[in-house]
């Protein structure tokens, strides 16, 4: 992580892999539905490592400059009611994190660097979660970005009083 920020790693298609030249890792195995895929750390290092199970389609969205566009997420898991959305700009590993939402989105979901031109919608307690990453007055040198979106459990502490 750089600068508190999450970074990219690479990715599986099938058994292919492809991995950033900076990333101190290995992967191996296969993403194809109901095979095993693992991520060898090369350094010691302690971190939260996310792992994304599918691909938005169309993958790629083309959209005229001040105009606005909708980018969707689904599941279905009924435990992952916490919704995360990314951007990571091109020539950049870092992974901004726009914003995310637990059981809903409102109008704190979304990180404070973000406000002016993205919103986030969804309902994350119905049997198929949707999420839904808007982004308004797009800008070619602002907006364009690979996006990514993470599900992932509610957690809960317990803090002694």
């Amino acid at each position: 992580m750089r600068n508190g920020q999450m970074q990219f790693l690479g990715y599986m298609l099938d058994t292919l892999t492809s991995t950033e030249s900076e990333a101190k890792v290995q992967m191996s195995g296969s993403a194809s539905k109901g095979q095993t895929s693992i991520l060898t750390i090369e350094e010691p290092s302690s971190a939260v490592y996310y792992c994304a199970a599918s691909l938005t389609s169309p993958p790629s969205v083309l959209v005229e400059v001040g105009a606005e566009v909708s980018l969707t997420c689904s599941h279905n898991r009924s435990d992952f009611r916490v919704m995360l959305w990314f951007r990571s700009r091109p020539n950049d590993t870092a992974l901004d994190l726009i914003g995310y939402g637990y059981n809903k989105f409102n109008n704190d979901s979304v990180e404070q660097p973000f406000k002016e031109n993205f919103k986030l919608k969804g309902d994350l307690k119905a049997n198929v979660k949707n999420g839904f990453l808007i982004i308004t007055n797009a800008q070619t040198e602002d907006h364009t970005a690979t996006y990514y979106c993470a599900a992932r459990e509610a957690q809960r502490s317990k803090i002694p009083l």
